[in-house]
Order: C-alpha cells, then structure tokens, then sequence
C-alpha cells in the first residue's frame, strides 16, 4: 500500500461521514483505519469494506496499537468531524512519490464560518501557485507562522512520510499528534503543497479566528460539487472510455487566441517572398482558412471540417502564391504549435485520473492540424498513454453537428453509454454529446473564465472592470482585443490563474485578496511595463543605477528580461535622502534648503541638528537645546509654520562647524564618485530631482534619472538650474501614489540612516528594521510573484519579445487600477502593515487605512461586484457583439453605444 489514512472518529455521524467519504475515493491503492471512540457502533459497515481496519480508541490510548497498523510509505490523518474531498488520496499521494516528499499538503477549506457553507482563507500562505519548500524555508515557515496557519502548523490533512513519523513516535507518549509534527518539521527535507485536492475542517478553532491568516475568507465555488461528480463519473464503473477534447480541454495555447500564432509569422512571410512593403500574414492565413471552408463544403458535401494542407492550397491559388515558400511557411505554423502548446493543468488532473482509473482515453476534436501533429503535442505535455486520437481533419466529421458522437461507438466498437465526453464548448462538447447518448461534462475554457463569461462559475470582474467598456475615457476593450503584445502578456496570466474553473473567487473583491494574484497579474504586468521601458530608453548609457529600495524588484525584473542580450548593466544601489542631505550644504546660505530636504513644517529641531550632526559637536547640541528654549522651541517638537522653521535654523547655525561639515562633504564626494560615473543613469520611484541635483552639485557627475512618475514642480526646477535628464514612465499624477505604490516595489530591509567615514573605510548606517511577519509575508509574496511572472513571460515569449509592443499604460492598467480603483477587501490585506515616514512627516502609517483614506479624499468611484446585472448585460451582448457583429456595422456600434451608456450609470460604492 502507498497510504494509509488513519481516520478519528467521534460518534456515529462522524463515523457514517468518514465511511462514506474514504468509501468515495478515487484512489485504491489506500489502507483506511478508524480510530474510534468506544461508544462508535460500526456493526453495518466493517464487514463488507475490505480497505478498513477498526480500533477502538479511548482517549489515544491505543496510539501505539494504530502506529502499528501502518505499513505504507505514506502516512494521512483525518481528524474528528473533518473529511477529505473524492480524489484527495490520490492526488496527494501522488505528488507524494514523483516529488519525493516527506510532507504534502493541499488546500485547506473551513466549515460553520458565518454560515456560508465551507470557506477558504485568502492569505493561506500555501496559496500559491505552487510551493516547494526545503528544511530551512519549512523551519522558518513553521516557526513563524505555524501558531496563525493550519495550513502550515497542522499535521491533519497532510501526507507524511512513515518513516519520519514513526521516528517521531518512538519512545513517545503521544498525547496529540501535532505533538510529533515539530520533529517531522526539523528532519524533513522536502515540502509540497498541491492544489484541488480539499481537506475539508469542521470549524475553525477559537485561535484559527484571531489569526490574520484566517481575516479574509471566501466560499469554495458552487461548481465544486460538480467537480468531484465529474471525477466520480471519471473513476467510476459505468464507463469505460472518457474521451476528451484536446484544444482549452487538455492543451492550452499559451497566447490569447489561436490566430496569434499566425502574427508571429508575419517577418517569416515577408522575408521568404522579398517584400518592400510590409505585409500581414496573419490575415491572409486567417482569410484563406474562410474562403477555404466555403470551397470545401461547397465541393464535399458531406465534409464537415478542412485540413491544414487544404487551407495553403487555398492561399497558394487565391494570393498566386509560390507553393514551396508556403510550404516553409506551413512548417513553420506547425513548429509555433509545438512551441506554444503547454499543458491544462485541470484538464491533466482528469486525464490523469482517467488513467489511474484504468480507463481508456481518446481525444476527440474538431481541428484543422494534422492527428500527427496533434498526437505529437499531445504526447510533448505529458499525454501519453492516449489510445487514439479522432481529428475533424481526418474524420471530416465534426462534434459542432453531433456526427462525430454518433460515429465515436463505431470508432471505438463500444457502446454509446459506455463513453463520457468532456469538452470546452458547452454546445459543441456536451449539448451536441448528450443528444447523440454520450455522457458529457463542460469544462470552461480558462479564456471565458478571465472574460467572467460564465455565470455559474464566477471568477471575479477584474477582466471587465480593467479592460472592459467601463465608461472610462479611454478605449481598452479594443486595445485587449487589438494588440498582440497586450493580449500576449495577458495569456500569461489567464492561463495560470483561469486553468481551474472550480476555485471559488471573492464577490466583493477584484482580485480575490490573493497576494499571490495580485503580485503576478497587477505587479506583475506594471513592472513589465517598467523594465520594458527603461531597456528601450537605456540603451546610451553604460551602466544603470536601480536606487535603494525603490529599485530592488524592478532591478530583478529588468535583469530576467534582458539576461543574454546586449543590454545596459545594472546595479542595486544604495541610496536614499540621509545620505545626500548635506551634498549641497556649503554655507549658511544653503541651510534655508532644509525646507526641500524634509517635510519641513513636521520636521523637529532635533531633525535637522540629526542631518548636520557633522558639523556640530555634542557640546554645541547642549547649547542649541538650551538657545531654542529661550526662543519658546522644544528640541523634539514639530516647528509646524514657517517663523518657527527660521528660528529653529537661526538658532542651530552659530553653531556649525563649517569646516567640518565641508570636511564630512569632501568625503562624500569620494565616496560617490566610486559609485557614480560618466553616462550611467539611475531609477527610482520619484519625485524631486533630490538625489541627480546633488551628486551633480557635489561630484559634477550629470546623473540623468527615470521615473514612475512626479508630482510637483520640484523636479522641473531643478532640471533647469542643473545638466540632469529625467524620464517619467507615466505623463499624468496617479491617485494612490507614493507610500502605496512604494510598498510594492520596496526591499524589506533597513533605510540607510548615514554614512560613516574613519580613516580609508566608508560605512553605510542602516536604520532599525521592525520585523512584522504578517506584512513581511504579504509583500514577499507578492513580489515573488511578480518575478514569477517576468519569468514565465520569457520563458514562453523570449524569443519573440520583438513582437511585444503596446502601449506601456495598457499593460500597468492592473496595477494602476488596483491602486486607484481597489476595494477595500483586496486593500485589506495590508491591514498588518505599518511604516514610518521618519524623514518626511514623522509618523507611523497603517497602510490598509491611508489607502482607503487616500481614495475616499479622492472621490475615487469604485464599481460593485455585488451588483452585477450591467455586467451580465456586457458579457451577454458586447462580447456577442465584439464576436458575431462585422466591425462597421450599425448595429455593432449600437450595442457597443448602449452598453456604454449602462456601464457609465452602474451602481457605484
């Protein structure tokens, strides 16, 4: 046996529950063992389940009799009143074995949590995509987070490996247990955490409800239900071929829409036929695939679909075109294919299952390519095992008549009843299947899951609210639907987040308070934009400086974007207004300056003696205290208006050492010359020009800079007095701004508070960092998560970045929308972050509230998810329209006018 799941049991509805739930499972390679209280009455069932064995148990007092039991690899517990969803077993004990794990967990889902049925926690932090953590990250995870986070602290519902867990064990009186879970904790080598398997909790513990991890909750999605039948129909006797479709199904096309492909072939066109003016393939081939069909049918009656190779014939006759440069054209179409083909993890899942199940698998799909081309691709992600593949090209037989159904018994010589169907296209896949006597489940396509088109599987309106027809200005729909480096960038994210149509999504938020989501969709895509940009922009400088801690996650990204090519080199450099405060203070003159260096109105008098400490001794501090008490000033007060700023500096300039201070910038200047040279550049989040005016001021070093964006004239002014260029990513002043835009992209270390210099050595002073492992945690992810994305983009599209042109707004709209349009829900999650502007006003901040507070004193209107019928309008019609209406119809730009109008008017909170 591979697992034996050892099962608690309270009484006899726990009981009933637990057998009925280990008796559904998908899995038979298990051995279930009932620890059951003695009053448990198991008489109805022991005898005719052979996979269970029954110990009584009073109190753990037969620990040692059940550790006995257990003779597997691997090792599940199933506490009291909790359940396991019908393919846990498998799916668990799977990843178990091919990733060699010691410990599996899966998703974790709460019941009796405010009477919404089962929920999961958003900020889980195994909700990511996928996790793998060796000893030391399991340590660290468990030591910080395992008191907040069953997820991470609990040993039910995951699979352990025996052998550690009898180690755990032994010489031990178990009382609970988590009691061993510690040891297995420091002795393990490997974690996993897989999703779409449940372990399902009664409730959440008294503890579970305080914790930060469990604030933001969400019901699983109501087509979950469905799920586990189609897995039971999958599993189950009643058939014995599953046949699936193999495009959206079980492959995916890691673009937007198929005919991207065909963009990608455009220089191949012009270059094989020497054009001189440019010319666009892709609408030829997707001209010849009509005009194609139109031939076809009218010549075969009885054909219901073409073949790749009819579709050049065509283009070869109706462009008089050389046939052999089409045929390298055609090679080249079906290379991009293989390239861009990857799997659909939901759709492996239940291939998967099919397989284990013993089943035979077919595909059965309505295609142009080629079923060697299609077997091929199959067999490249991990389809091997398929009996045989049935293609419309081969067939010419189609499911979108039903006739492909009708023909599947002849094909297969089995009985119409014994085949299940499932597919992507409810008419084509299950419709047309059902009326033919195939049996057939829909799996959505993850493309119509990101539009929301599907009502019964809801996964949020991001899509319709950031791209859509929103009454906004400007026109997103048709730059989605219109350029293909948006709508490339865009499959990134589709692909990875849609896969599943049966993960539930938060009504009340956009992105569904997943720092994980939020970090590679909106970051993601923003800081994309941001690296794209400064590549295309860099190119005449040597060397580009990404400033302390602005820069830390946009250096990464900009170096996973260019590695391997000829672009400008980096660095992470430290800097911030500390350290070039006194760069331009010369003489007493220059002190009235201060004002441009804080925000001087909230600024002490003990600030700025802090920032020119180099020139004043702590004798002289002593008698500035005393001077600005006979001037009605205290040391550590806020000046607050303009005649006490004057005082406070009139009182602290006899005091200064001019000397020294000029000394102290004699030596910063050597110090910036070693990090600083001729033609380099450097980036940071904004705003004033502070840091280029004064290296330039002190080391004649012209420092041209890009930015994000700026907000006041600050920046202007001093690109007039001084040589610095500087380039802003955005033209207009986002709402939400600064402090919330600089959490994201932010290194979580310490700000440089100064810069010591002794003898030949220079040291940088870092201020005091305050731990906050909730926040640390929230921002981690969703910075990991931004890199993850850089990385999947070029590991997909690095060989055809050329092609990745679009407007640099388009694709940070995600980010800028969750920034300057966000629900309270997704800005919630950073309810656990504070900071302190220690060099502006002096204050803590809570994140979460300045946002919100920031947003409603901007009259920000935020669309409400909880009042969808406008949108259920949009998607019904627009979409339809977008589809079925010729571009320049009247009726189109009707629709399109009516549904504006709608939107514009929709219920705003």
């Amino acid at each position: 046996m591979k697992v034996t799941v050892i099962c608690e049991v309270k009484d006899n509805a726990d009981y009933a529950l637990k057998h009925r739930c280990i008796s559904e499972q998908t899995s038979h390679d298990f051995k279930a063992v009932f620890a059951c209280n003695a009053h448990v009455d198991m008489s109805h069932s022991v005898e005719t389940d052979n996979l269970c064995t029954i110990v009584k148990n009073d109190k753990n007092a037969n620990w040692d009799i059940i550790i006995k039991l257990i003779d597997s690899s691997y090792v599940i517990f199933v506490a009291e009143q909790d359940f396991i969803s019908v393919d846990y077993i498998r799916m668990i004990a799977k990843v178990a074995e091919e990733k060699d794990s010691d410990i599996v967990s899966c998703d974790i889902a709460y019941g009796n949590v405010n009477a919404e049925g089962y929920v999961y926690s958003n900020l889980s932090p195994l909700r990511s995509i996928l996790v793998e953590y060796d000893n030391k990250k399991l340590k660290e995870m468990y030591s910080k987070y395992a008191s907040d986070s069953a997820d991470i602290g609990m040993l039910y519902g995951k699979c352990i490996r025996t052998e550690l867990f009898k180690e755990a064990c032994e010489g031990k009186q178990l009382l609970r247990l988590d009691d061993a879970y510690s040891y297995i904790i420091d002795h393990s080598y490997k974690f996993t955490n897989i999703h779409g398997a449940y372990y399902f909790k009664h409730e959440m513990s008294a503890v579970d409800k305080e914790s930060y991890f469990n604030s933001i909750t969400t019901p699983i999605s109501k087509g979950f239900p469905d799920y586990e039948d189609m897995k039971k129909s999958i599993a189950g006797n009643k058939y014995k071929i599953i046949s699936f479709d193999v495009f959206d199904t079980l492959i995916l096309r890691n673009v937007y829409e198929p005919t991207d492909l065909f963009q990608f072939m455009d220089d191949d066109y012009n270059r094989l036929f020497e054009t001189t003016a440019y010319t666009r393939f892709f609408l030829m081939r997707m001209a010849s695939e009509d005009v194609c069909r139109k031939r076809v049918f009218k010549q075969y009656k009885d054909y219901e679909d073409i073949t790749l190779d009819e579709i050049y014939d065509t283009m070869a006759d109706l462009y008089q075109l050389d046939s052999s440069k089409l045929q390298l054209l055609k090679d080249k179409e079906i290379e991009l294919e293989h390239e861009f083909c990857i799997q659909r993890k939901c759709g492996k899942d239940l291939y998967d299952l099919a397989i284990y199940s013993g089943k035979k698998v077919i595909c059965t799909s309505d295609m142009y390519l080629p079923k060697n081309v299609i077997s091929k691709i199959l067999e490249e992600n991990g389809y091997e095992d398929i009996t045989e593949v049935y293609v419309s090209s081969e067939t010419r037989t189609g499911k979108y008549t039903g006739n492909a159904f009708c023909a599947l018994s002849k094909w297969t010589g089995a009985p119409t009843d014994s085949i299940l169907h499932i597919g992507d296209n409810y008419v084509a896949d299950v419709d047309k299947a059902i009326k033919n006597g195939v049996a057939a489940f829909y799996l959505p396509k993850a493309l119509d899951l990101f539009w929301g088109r599907d009502k019964n599987l809801y996964k949020g309106e991001a899509a319709s609210y950031i791209f859509g027809m929103n009454g906004a200005e400007n026109d997103y729909m048709s730059a989605t639907l219109g350029n293909l480096g948006l709508r490339c960038l865009l499959a990134q994210i589709i692909n990875k987040f849609y896969d599943s149509p049966y993960t539930g999504f938060n009504s009340d938020s956009d992105y569904d308070a997943d720092p994980y989501f939020i970090g590679y969709f909106a970051l993601g895509m923003h800081l994309w934009a941001l690296a794209d940009w400064i590549t295309r922009e860099s190119g005449n400088y040597k060397k580009i400086h990404f400033l302390s801690r602005d820069g830390y996650v946009l250096k990464i990204v900009y170096d996973l974007m260019n590695q391997g090519k000829e672009a400008v080199p980096s660095s992470y450099t430290y800097m911030s207004r500390n350290i070039v405060a006194l760069c331009d203070i010369e003489k007493k003159e220059d002190l009235w300056a201060m004002r441009e260096k804080v925000t001087a109105y909230a600024a002490t008098p003990k600030k700025f003696v802090k920032i020119l400490k180099p020139g004043i001794t702590d004798e002289s501090e002593k008698k500035i205290i005393e001077d600005l008490s006979k001037c009605g000033l205290k040391y550590e007060d806020e000046v607050k208006d303009e005649e006490n700023f004057t005082k406070a500096l009139n009182a602290i300039t006899p005091y200064i050492d001019w000397n020294n201070l000029n000394q102290y910038r004699n030596k910063l200047k050597k110090y910036f010359l070693n990090v600083f040279g001729q033609d380099e550049c450097m980036v940071d989040a904004g705003y004033n020009g502070r840091v280029e005016a004064s290296i330039e001021e002190l080391c004649g070093i012209k420092l041209d800079s890009f930015y994000f964006h700026v907000g006041e004239d600050k920046l202007y002014e001093r690109e007039n007095r001084y040589t610095f260029t500087n380039r802003c990513f955005y033209e207009a002043h986002p709402i939400a701004s600064y402090l919330v835009r600089e959490q994201f992209i932010s290194k979580l270390a310490p700000s440089i508070k100064g810069i010591e210099f002794s003898d030949d050595e220079t040291k940088l002073i870092f201020g005091e960092y305050e731990e906050n492992k909730y926040s640390e945690f929230v921002t981690q992810t969703i910075q990991d998560a931004a890199v993850d994305y850089a990385t999947d983009v070029m590991s997909t599209l690095g060989n055809y970045t050329k092609y990745l042109k679009y407007r640099s707004g388009d694709v940070s709209r995600p980010f800028d929308y969750l920034c300057n349009h966000g629900k309270d829900l997704d800005i919630s999650i950073f309810t656990c972050t504070e900071f302190e502007d220690d060099f502006g006003v002096n204050r803590r901040f809570n994140l979460s509230e300045y946002w919100k507070d920031l947003l409603v004193k901007n009259n920000v209107q935020k669309f409400d998810n909880r009042n969808l019928d406008d949108y259920l309008i949009f998607k019904k019609y627009y979409l339809k329209a977008e589809k079925l209406l010729p571009k320049k119809s009247k009726r189109r730009a009707i629709v399109r006018k009516a549904v504006k109008t709608i939107l514009m008017n929709n219920k705003r909170h």
